[in-house]
Parts: structure tokens; sequence; C-alpha cells
């Protein structure tokens, strides 16, 4: 075996075996090409595995541990706030720099993300360590709001962005409100 072969060897070896190592507790953010997506959570870190449940993008997790999948992809073992644990492709989360105690605090998004309310497009995004808000109404063609800080609270049924003037609700099934006061 030539040198070249035995440091590839050694270099996939230590891979894998560091891949197994628990990860120290630390949070995540789960995320999707599309915010109207679904992230399956499975019972082993295998894509044909049983599925558990499912997270949406933005959700905030607790990543518990780590593996190599079948698919050789990077996979975590979450909690979700609700207590709820399963395997996650980890091209579905984005583990954060910082965690701590507390699901529900800081910055919950890790990106930009739009949606769809009636006729409104509300974008929900993080700049200067603060969640901000824009909402534009596609009927009329005007910015509604443009920037405005929100607080983000996680509930068990969904996560809330709460502004000085507007309440923007995304329920676990999927469902959005949008509140004006």
């Amino acid at each position: 075996m030539n040198v070249k072969h035995l440091l590839s060897a050694i270099a996939v070896f230590g891979a894998v075996a560091l891949s197994s190592l628990p990860a120290s507790a630390r949070d995540a953010v789960l995320r999707a090409d599309f915010v109207d997506s679904t992230i399956n959570v499975r019972s082993i870190p295998d894509t044909n595995a049983p599925i558990r449940g499912y997270g949406i993008p933005g959700d905030r997790v607790r990543i518990l541990d780590q593996r190599i999948g079948s698919n050789r992809n990077q996979w975590y073992y979450v909690q979700f706030p609700s207590g709820t644990r399963g395997w996650v492709d980890g091209t579905y989360a984005r583990p954060l720099a910082i965690g701590g105690p507390g699901f529900g605090e800081g910055v919950i998004v890790d990106d930009d993300r739009r949606f769809l309310v009636d006729s409104y497009e509300v974008k929900v995004f993080p700049t200067g360590g603060q969640t901000r808000i824009n909402v534009f109404n596609r009927r009329s063609s005007r910015t509604v709001l443009r920037g405005e800080p929100v607080s983000v609270s996680r509930r068990s049924d969904g996560v809330t962005y709460t502004g000085r003037n507007v309440e923007f609700f995304i329920h676990n099934n999927g469902k959005r409100t949008l509140t004006f006061f």
C-alpha cells in the first residue's frame, strides 16, 4: 500500500470516527429551499427509516448527537421544544454558533424567509443581531412595513413575530396569520 492510499484511508477513518462522537448540545435551525417544505424527522439516520414527524424551515432544535447516515450525509439527532426527538438529514439543519437554554430566545431565522399570507408578502430576516419584518401589499403594490423590529416567541403550536403594530404567526401545520394593530 503506498503512502497516498494509507493517508487517504486514515483521513476517511478519522472522519467517520469523529462523526459518530456526540455533538455538544447546541441549537440549530431547520432550513430548506422552500418555506412551505416539511423536513422529515426519522427514527434512525437513514432516508428509508420510518418518519416520526416533521419540522418546518425556521424551527429551532437542540442537537443531541450526530452521525454519518446511510446516504453519507451528516445527520443530527435533534430535540424539538415540544420534546419530540429524531434524526434529521444535516442538509436541512444549520447549527448555530451560539446556543444555550431557551429554544424560543433570540433570532430564530438564519436567513431571509418569505411567505405569502392572503394578498401580502411577508419577509422575516435577521440583521444586526435582531429579527425584522417587511410586509408588502401585493394588491396595492405598496410596502406596509419595512425593517420593523419584531420579538420572536416560540410556542408549542408555532412561532410568533410581534412588532409595534404587527403580529405574524406561523402555525406548526404551516398555516400563517398576519394581524395589524
